[in-house]
């Protein structure tokens, strides 16, 4: 081969190459699927439809997207944006209702287009005619957007609107009563699934908004005309009445007509035709003119007529006979048409009409839905010139959703369309049309629709049996009912529940939480927890509450009104005397007077009046100007008489004389003050809704805000709401001496303050990075411990500290992210750490009767939370915080060294006789060596941007330490994000750092154990809830493994795999086991891990009150010496104590509250007694105070280098930053 040939042959190949390079290339670009767009509906109006010039026309729309999300809807008319609503984190379903004025008369184009996560667009359209002709009568109030119907239509016409600019729950309630009929798909509502499946993300349910249109309109509705599915062309044509007449008279006339092989439809559809005169009757009017009805035809086949028709003569029904006719394609020319009727028995009827070709070009037909379900394509034929067309159009449900060329005759449809849930169908239809859509056009009549539609739901029986009203605080905007319910249904089948409030009007307002709900059977009752909210500011009756019950797929299965008499804004004044008296020394009367009511008494002219107990000598009516926020109280004083100077002390023994009893305020029976201004009774209302449990709270009022009183950057009123909303529940010890000592007192007082400071140059409503709650309980008196020892004797005055760190997700949005407390002090001090979701671990010291520290109490445990609410265990006597029964009975405080010879005896003995014991006992038990919770947050899941370049998660990144004293083993899991908000959360490897060491399998062996096993449950967390589960598959135990080896057995574990957005947390629980007897099957791993993943659900919704835990037996066995905490109450006594935000100390200015008087502690004071050292004493003596409230409240300000910051509350703070 010569070189020029060999150039010649590799030339070729590389072209050959490079077209097929090129090739592969163009075939990918053009294969490329592009991003589908979610699918829309126009509920309201319908194409086609009148619609009032003067006015507004509500124009209801539907996007669904299950898989991308739907994050914007659009409404456009003309081709101008009228309106958005927006999701930022995306809905499965959106449901809207949006407002527009026709500017002009005649013809308008409306279109709505809907967008997902992905960029993908989708829309409909429809076409209207403003005309003055549908102007309201003279009286007749305009439709308004967001106009309520009233609640019993919802039931009885089984719908539910749109939703507002609240994402709400409604779109298709069925009727009430205990009939299962199928509805809608419930807008917005977030409803959560196992492996992340994000449907939507709302803080609460608004009640419904009106309904202009047929809501389960999924269904095509069939019309008088409509045809039968067939195979062949179509052709539209007119069907016309000119004119009805009897024989015979008649007070009324009706007639039921049908066309074709439809059902028949009465004519008109209520009362009768309008008499004309000379036994004629008018059917014109509603078989003629604008009318007629548009039928399509399949030529040759005629078309078929047929009228049945009744009179009404004094009282007696007559039948008028029936007429019956056949007509061919050569009869729809226009020709006037006569037909009489045969077989009435008492008269006749004779009817002109006539059918007229619709001009235009034919119609599709043969349209058909091919494809499997991933990848479905609708395919029609047309017989047509291509060139007289612009095209086809594509109908589904009445919308018009896509447009496509003249020459095609296969679409591809988009997966969105066929989303539809159970029960579910959607019609599809095409025309052909030449011209502008809603303009000058000629379009033909719609093909045969091909229906598709999905499996029926499955039968749900419901009863709901009863509404219970818990209590409440006062002056909240968010009340607790209990539903008490039956529900009969398929196992394993999970709903939702959500209710409105019923006004006497039968208007649904205000909004609602969700609950789950699961069938009972027959004779078992299910309770689902639901939180009213009302965010108005008048008083309000409500008469009924709406409930709405929705499947898993968000379509709604049961709808009733309930019962429920119920009052908002009580009748409740503001002001009210707390305390009243005469300083017999100073010849001064002092009134308290607080706010209990629900808003702030601003410039308020209160009146007093005095008068001796004997009603003499009346001192007359003081007025007085006062200025309080909810909760406050002010100590008003004014000088009995005015004494002449240098006779002070007769005057006083006079006055002593004469005024032994004191004086009174003059007020009315409910010791009310007479207020001058009324007008300052503003009900404030601040909603609170919670998720996982308490560990995440949305509020109505944004964070920050004015007024501003203490100068910190937030919302004053929404602090005060705060402080009660977050007061933790506690429960003391049953033999706590304060339960015991009634004049003694406890109460909380707190600080809420942004983290780091805000800039005071920050704009008005600028949100802080955190925001930390200081609640310092402050006790009469710490009642000591160990028989007074020294180190642990009481003393006057207790203030405990717990500091709460929130994370500030948005203006409306906290996360608890840490919380802080301090107990003690000296060489037993704790400066504790607690994480709102995994175990934290903390110590303290041991000491002895001559001090020093000789050990360490090590303590673990994760918070618990009761009701929304952080729940803390108060240790007996000295009063310290846990977060658990268990954590505080673990605390050795003093280590006596007669307790120290007891002990030593003790254990010696059971060390020299039980040891073989314990050994023969637990030889044959597993070793249950470590719990541990791991939890990631939708920051944790997120890729990391350095310097704008992305840093996906690597593999094998993070680690989970299970570690004890006498075992450690490590456990490796990644996380991949690739494809954010898309996840994948993978177990990978288990490694063994150190065996446990206590004893092996085989008798006699006394050998380490080299068996380990996992038992893994997965939980994800979400505003609305908490999903537990167990993955697959279960972690088979491990053959032989020693210390330094990986568990070659170990398999990957998917934890979880899914969408992700704001507000998540997806996390694992891990218990640790050895394997010390016969090998534990992997069933009855798989039970415990079922176990672990019930307890993980409770935990995290913290519905289950903690439980109690027993008692140090060991300490107890030695009376009279304690040797540690000792917590827990066999009644579980939940105690919610009274508390009161005290402002921004130490300056005076922002410092709400200093003086305590009206708290329960007089002459005490928040920044502390100046004569007792500045501590607190608890209205007792100054000897051995401890620190003040004040000084607590400032934890956070101490310099970092300060030996007075606490080592653990440094590390508090950095997890905050």
């Amino acid at each position: 081969m010569t070189k020029r040939k060999r150039l010649l042959i590799a030339v070729a190949v590389a072209v050959v190459i490079i077209v097929v390079i090129v090739g592969i290339a163009l075939w990918a670009a053009l294969r490329e699927k592009p991003v589908e767009g979610p699918a829309v509906t126009i509920r309201s109006p319908q194409d086609g439809d009148r619609v009032p010039l003067a006015g507004v026309t509500n124009v209801y729309s539907t996007a669904r997207d299950g898989e991308r999300l739907v994050t914007r809807l659009e409404l456009w008319v003309d081709g101008e944006l009228m309106e958005t609503d927006a999701r930022e984190q995306g809905a499965a379903l959106l449901s809207v209702g949006q407002g527009w004025q026709p500017a002009a008369e005649g013809p308008h184009v409306i279109v709505v287009r809907a967008f997902n996560k992905e960029g993908g667009q989708g829309q409909a359209s429809v076409r209207v005619e403003a005309t003055s002709a549908l102007e309201q009568e003279e009286g007749q109030e305009l439709a308004e957007p967001g106009e309520l119907p009233a609640a019993e239509d919802f039931v009885e016409d089984g719908t539910l609107p749109p939703a507002g600019d609240v994402t709400s729950p409604p779109g298709g309630i069925p009727s009430g009563g205990d009939t299962t009929a199928e509805g809608a798909t419930p807008a917005g509502f977030f409803f959560p699934r196992p492996w992340g499946t994000r449907i939507d993300l709302t803080e609460a349910i608004e009640a419904p908004e009106p309904d202009l249109a047929d809501w389960l309109a999924n269904i095509p509705v069939n019309i008088v005309g409509s045809l039968t599915p067939g195979e062949g062309p179509v052709e539209a044509v007119e069907f016309e009445a000119l004119s009805f007449s009897v024989t015979g008279d008649f007070d009324e006339t009706y007639c039921y007509a049908a066309l074709l092989d439809e059902p028949v439809e009465r004519i008109p559809a209520e009362g009768s035709l309008g008499p004309l005169g000379a036994r004629a009757w008018d059917i014109a009017e509603a078989l003629g003119g604008e009318n007629r009805i548009l039928v399509r035809v399949s030529p040759p086949d005629p078309l078929r007529v047929f009228a049945e028709c009744y009179g009404w003569a004094g009282g007696v029904l007559v039948p008028l006979g029936i007429s019956e006719r056949l007509h061919p394609p050569e009869e729809w020319d226009g020709r006037m048409i006569g037909a009489t009727s045969s077989g009435g028995t008492g008269g006749d009827f004779s009817l002109e009409y006539r059918i007229i070709r619709v001009a235009g070009p034919d119609a599709p037909y043969g349209l058909e839905l091919l494809g499997p379900p991933d990848s479905r394509s609708l395919r029609w034929e047309w017989d047509g010139d291509e060139g007289e067309i612009d095209g086809f159009r594509l109908y589904m449900n009445d919308n018009l959703v896509k447009t496509l060329a003249a020459d095609m005759r296969i679409a591809q449809a988009e997966d969105s369309w066929f989303d539809l849930g159970c029960g579910g169908a959607a019609s599809f239809s095409m025309t052909a049309y030449s011209g502008t859509y809603g303009g000058d056009e000629i379009e033909s009549f719609r093909s045969t629709p091909v229906i598709f539609t999905t499996e029926a739901c499955p039968t749900l029986i419901v009863d709901v049996l009863g509404v219970e009203l818990l209590p409440s605080q006062p002056c909240v905007s968010v009340r607790e009912v209990d539903i008490r319910y039956r529900l009969e249904g398929p196992e394993g089948f999970l709903g939702g529940i959500a209710a409105w409030l019923v006004a006497p009007d039968g208007t649904a307002f205000g909004g609602s939480s969700a609950a789950w709900v699961v069938p009972t059977g027959p004779e078992a009752e299910g309770v689902a927890r639901i939180y009213l909210y009302y965010d108005g500011t008048g008083r309000v009756e409500t008469t009924g509450l709406l409930v709405g019950m929705w499947r898993e797929d968000l379509t709604y299965f049961h709808a009733e009104i309930l019962d429920l008499p119920l009052v908002w804004d009580e009748d409740r004044p503001d002001l009210v005397v707390s305390n009243v008296e005469v300083d017999e020394a100073t010849l001064t009367r002092r009134v308290l007077i607080a706010n209990v009511g629900c808003g702030w008494a601003s410039d308020d002219e209160a009146t007093l009046a005095f008068s001796s107990i004997e009603g003499d000598a009346l001192s007359g009516t003081l007025p007085f100007t006062i200025d309080l926020g909810v909760g406050m109280a002010y100590e008003w004083q004014e000088p009995l008489v005015s004494v002449p100077s240098g006779e002070e002390d007769t005057y006083a023994e006079t006055w002593v004389e004469q005024w032994t009893n004191g004086f009174r305020v003059e007020v009315d029976p409910r010791d009310h003050v007479e207020e001058g201004n009324e007008s300052n009774n503003e009900f404030e209302y601040v909603a609170f809704i919670f998720s996982e449990g308490g560990r995440r709270v949305w509020s109505s009022l944004a964070v920050a805000g004015e007024p501003d009183t203490d100068r910190d950057g937030l919302n004053d009123v929404w602090e005060r709401a705060a402080t009660q909303a977050l007061n933790p529940y506690v429960e003391f010890d049953e033999e706590e001496n304060l339960l015991d000592t009634p004049d003694h007192f406890v109460a909380s007082f707190a600080r809420i303050t942004p983290y780091p400071a805000l800039d005071p140059s920050s704009a008005p409503g600028a949100l802080p990075q955190n925001v930390l709650f200081y609640d310092i309980v402050a006790f009469t008196r710490d009642y000591g411990r160990f028989m007074d020892v020294a180190l642990f004797q009481a003393h006057n005055g207790d203030t405990e500290p717990l500091v709460m760190g929130w994370r500030v997700e948005d203006a409306h949005t906290l996360r608890l992210i840490k919380v802080f407390n301090a107990a003690h002090g000296g060489d037993t001090r704790q400066n504790n750490l607690w994480d709102p979701y995994r175990e934290e671990c903390n110590e303290a010291g041991i000491t002895t009767e001559a001090g020093g520290r000789v050990g360490t109490s090590h303590y673990c445990s994760p918070l618990e939370f009761y009701q929304n609410r952080l729940f803390l265990w108060v240790s007996e006597g000295k009063h310290g915080l846990y977060p658990t029964c268990e954590a505080c009975e673990t605390i050795t405080l003093l280590n006596a060294p007669i307790i120290e010879q007891i002990w030593n005896v003790l254990t010696g003995y059971w060390t020299a006789i039980g040891s073989g014991l314990a050994e023969l006992f637990t030889l044959y038990e597993d070793d249950h060596l470590v719990d541990q919770v791991e939890v990631l947050g939708y920051e944790d899941l997120q890729p990391i941007f350095v310097d704008g370049e992305r840093y996906d998660a690597p593999f094998h990144d993070r680690p989970v330490h299970l570690q004890m004293s006498s075992a450690y083993y490590i456990l490796y899991y990644h996380v991949e994000n690739e494809d954010f908000p898309h996840v994948r959360v993978v177990l990978d490897s288990l490694w063994c750092a150190g065996e446990d060491d206590d004893g092996g399998r085989g008798w006699g062996d006394y050998g380490p154990s080299n068996e380990p096993y996992l038992v893994i449950a997965a939980l994800s967390l979400y505003p609305e809830g908490v999903t537990t589960w167990v993955p697959e598959p279960i972690p088979p135990i491990g053959d032989d493994v020693d210390s330094g080896e990986w568990d070659e057995d170990f398999p990957s574990i998917v934890i979880f795999d899914g969408e992700v957005g704001p507000g998540y947390v997806i996390g694992f629980g891990v218990s640790l086991y050895e394997d010390d007897g016969t090998d534990t099957g992997s069933g009855e791993r798989r039970g415990m891990a079922n176990e672990m993943a019930s307890q993980l659900a409770e935990r995290f919704r913290g519905e289950a009150l903690p439980g109690v835990c027993g008692e140090d037996l060991m300490g107890r066995a030695l009376p009279p010496i304690d040797i540690g905490e000792d917590c827990g109450n066999p009644g579980s006594v939940v105690n919610l104590l009274p508390i009161v935000n005290v402002g921004e100390p130490p300056d005076p200015v922002t410092l709400w509250v200093n003086d305590l008087s009206a708290y329960g502690f007089p002459g005490e004071y928040v920044m502390g007694l100046p004569d007792c050292d500045w501590g607190f004493c608890g209205c007792l003596s100054c000897e051995d105070c401890g620190k003040s409230i004040g000084y607590w409240m400032q934890l956070h300000e101490i310099p970092i280098e300060s030996e007075d910051m606490p080592e653990r509350f440094r590390e508090f703070l950095q997890a905050l930053w």
